[in-house]
């Protein structure tokens, strides 16, 4: 009897979970990067952007035509669900549909569904310039938080260094 096997969307520090795994699932991996955590229990390992979930599903397609089947798509320490749940979806596997991970990633779109139904949560604007910002400020009042819509962790609190020097 063959394994069950898991495709993960995904790496790094989550990566040393993948040798308990390895015991009883084959595993494959969609992954930016070549060499991390774990990567010596992966059976296939496809380099991609598991962030954006284009890339990530052809990734899955080009492991279903190498002869690489998997029976749940998971995602491995980084910020994939939309990846996790665009593979899940074509592939007809158990998951969270597209729509629902996109209303729960995506900022905007969840703070604005947040506010219309009266959900507790910090007020919430997108802004596209400093006139724009200035005046979403002035709407919501201090104290307020500033944070850029397409990065996440420590990435954006470099992108945000390198902008200011």
């Amino acid at each position: 009897m063959s394994k069950r096997s898991i495709l993960f969307c995904g790496n790094g520090y989550s990566g040393e979970i993948l040798e308990t795994l390895a015991k009883e699932y084959d595993l494959y991996l969609i992954s930016s990067f070549r060499n991390d955590r774990g990567m010596e229990h992966v059976k296939k390992i496809i380099l991609a952007n598991p962030l954006d979930p284009q890339s990530a599903l052809q990734a899955a397609k080009s492991l279903k035509e190498q002869g690489c089947t998997f029976d749940a798509v998971l995602s491995l320490c980084m910020d994939t669900a939309l990846s996790v749940s665009a593979i899940a979806e074509h592939y007809q596997l158990f998951g969270v549909p597209y729509q629902i991970a996109q209303n729960a990633t995506i900022k905007s779109i969840r703070s604005r569904i947040f506010e219309t139904h009266d959900v507790s949560a910090p007020k919430y604007r997108s802004c596209c310039d400093y006139a724009d910002y200035v005046k979403k400020v002035q709407e919501i009042g201090f104290p307020y938080v500033i944070k850029p819509l397409n990065l996440f962790a420590s990435r954006a609190s470099a992108w945000l260094n390198r902008r200011s020097k």
